[in-house]
């Protein structure tokens, strides 16, 4: 159906019929079709319903909205003459709006700046962030559930920031026509990672009176369905549904070993009955939901879950691996696929470099000083006495992470949605101080710094054998440990490790993956970071003041670098 009849309202069809009825009476030939609407133009006029955002262009300043300071009403604007700014970080602004429950919704707003803007339902909320030079229109999804209201707030993000022309729509299921050939999945097969006699095998039998629990943060159930789906939707019934809310992931993939996330959320807490996740884009043999516990425990309780989707391109013989990125590649692009992080390392000769924040031409750059590859991993060398950032005086050789298109830095939010960035990672030698991290979560250097740092601490200059793995940064010394924890573990150098490390509604959790195990190993809850990146490689520490010395040196080698959010 033709777009432009989603913006059709009642009004403009009145408008336009006076017009036809208007040029009859002068004596204009008026076609009978030209004034009948036909049925399928009306239904597809419902498939998006405005609704209404009081004083949503700011032309009446903050009317309708409750505003905190620092913010003000700034005459840049996207349209009219007014915009609402937000200059620091108490500063925000927000309504609440009427909804339909049981409906899916966009919310969109022009930014400009640094900006973020949310949409909170039933206590879940859904955000966007970024950086705009010039005003650009942003968009948040979200599902009603049993929510008949949301609170939709711009907040303060990284710097000052500019928001104008707020619009919520309504999108209507009942006129969305269903996917061609969608048909209820029947799994093959169901694994859990324990139970406590309630077993996996009652989550398929119909019966909202049986169920599978395990107890503990990151217990799991994973349907086979025997060959390659397409999946449209997963629906989940939780045990007493009605009276606690439960915390969960669901991952997809073709191997048990390489799954990925494709949803993240909390459960409504106030049913007993089938909850539809709505999928897109997903397919996979195996679909997996991991549980966090619910509002009132650790317990993971399903009582049934169905699946809708058609069938994919696998023949149900053999799983299909889903591709890595390219390993035996020239540089070290090929290896990692580096289109979304830039490389702080060096310029110059091994005996005179000068740090470089962001290595030009990534995608054909290696050096073998301190960037380069031999086939299958990316090593990460750095030297006693280099040159480093401004904010430390440890040196690196290590990946900043970007936006997804590598256009410019990115800064999201811990409070909100899944953050995550998994990695195969070696460490090879450590420097004379004994000490390197591999991979960290980066914060605002006002407040937190850097949120989390995974790192070896072995004897100086070690090469082989037995070290410590240590959790040091923010949620280290936030509970007054400045010395780090120690993480207890048969850790290695030269030893691959194959590691998560997720930032998820203000919680910071380590995995350590082997094969389908995914065993958590660190976690911290309660840190509300707001402007945060992943980065991973060779981050040397204890070095400052060090004089240059090329026989001093730390080094790392990672075979696999993924991040999603």
């Amino acid at each position: 159906m033709n777009n432009q009849w989603n913006v059709f309202s009642n009004t403009s069809i009145k408008l336009l019929i006076s017009s036809l009825i208007l040029s009859s009476i002068v004596g204009c030939n008026v076609q009978q079709q030209e004034v009948t609407l036909d049925e399928e133009v009306v239904e597809s006029s419902n498939l998006r319903t405005t609704l209404g955002i009081s004083n949503n262009s700011f032309e009446s300043s903050w009317d309708s909205w409750t505003d905190s300071d620092p913010s003000a009403i700034s005459g840049d604007a996207n349209s009219g003459s007014k915009s609402a700014k937000i200059t620091g970080s108490n500063g925000g602004f927000s309504q609440e709006i009427s909804i339909s429950a049981n409906k899916d919704y966009e919310l969109s707003a022009y930014v400009k700046g640094s900006w973020r803007f949310s949409a909170t339902v039933n206590g879940v909320k859904k955000s966007r962030s970024g950086n705009a030079s010039d005003w650009t229109k942003e968009i948040v999804s979200f599902s009603a559930g049993s929510a008949t209201s949301v609170l939709i707030r711009g907040e303060y993000y990284a710097g000052e920031g500019r928001y104008d022309d707020f619009e919520l729509i309504e999108l209507s299921g009942d006129a969305t026509p269903p996917s061609e050939g969608v048909e209820t999945l029947v799994p093959t097969n169901v694994a859990a990672s324990t139970n406590d006699g309630n077993v996996e095998g009652n989550t398929l039998d119909g019966n909202l009176g049986t169920r599978w629990s395990a107890n503990g943060t990151g217990q799991w159930i994973r349907y086979d369905f025997g060959s390659i789906k397409n999946f449209s939707e997963v629906n989940l019934a939780w045990f007493k549904g009605d009276q606690r809310s439960s915390t969960f992931e669901v991952l997809s993939g073709d191997a048990t070993d390489k799954m990925s996330v494709v949803y993240s959320g909390v459960s409504s807490g106030n049913s007993l009955d089938l909850e539809t996740i709505s999928l897109s884009n997903v397919s996979g043999r195996y679909l997996q939901i991991i549980g966090y516990g619910n509002s009132a425990n650790t317990w993971n309780s399903i009582t049934e879950a169905t699946f809708k989707g058609t069938d994919g391109e696998g023949d149900g013989e053999e799983p299909v691996d889903p591709v890595d990125p390219p390993v035996g590649g020239t540089y070290p692009y090929d290896i990692l696929g580096l289109q979304n992080w830039k490389l702080n390392a060096f310029s110059g000769s091994l005996q005179s470099p000068t740090f470089v924040d962001n290595i030009p031409n990534l995608d054909t750059y290696e050096n073998n000083n301190w960037f380069y590859a031999d086939g299958g991993k990316v090593y990460f060398k750095c030297y006693a006495g280099y040159p480093t950032s401004s904010g430390s005086g440890n040196p690196r050789t290590e990946l900043r992470e970007l936006t997804a298109n590598g256009s410019s830095n990115i800064y999201w939010d811990g409070g909100s949605g899944v953050n995550r960035m998994e990695w195969k990672v070696s460490v090879n030698q450590l420097p004379s101080s004994g000490k390197i991290c591999f991979g960290q979560i980066h914060g605002p250097s006002d407040s937190y710094d850097d949120v989390i740092r995974v790192q070896f601490e072995g004897d100086p200059s070690q090469s082989s054998g037995a070290v410590r793995l240590k959790i040091m940064g923010w949620v280290t010394e936030e509970n007054d440990d400045k010395s780090g924890d120690f993480i207890d573990g048969n850790w290695a150098l030269d030893q691959e490790m194959h590691l998560e490390l997720i930032f998820e509604n203000s919680n910071v959790v380590l995995y350590s993956i082997s094969g389908s195990s995914r065993t958590e190993i660190y976690r911290f809850n309660g840190c509300n970071s707001d402007s945060n990146y992943f980065k991973a490689g060779n981050y040397m520490q204890s070095m400052k003041g060090k004089s240059l010395d090329t026989s001093d040196y730390g080094l790392v080698s990672i075979s696999y670098l993924n991040i999603t959010h």
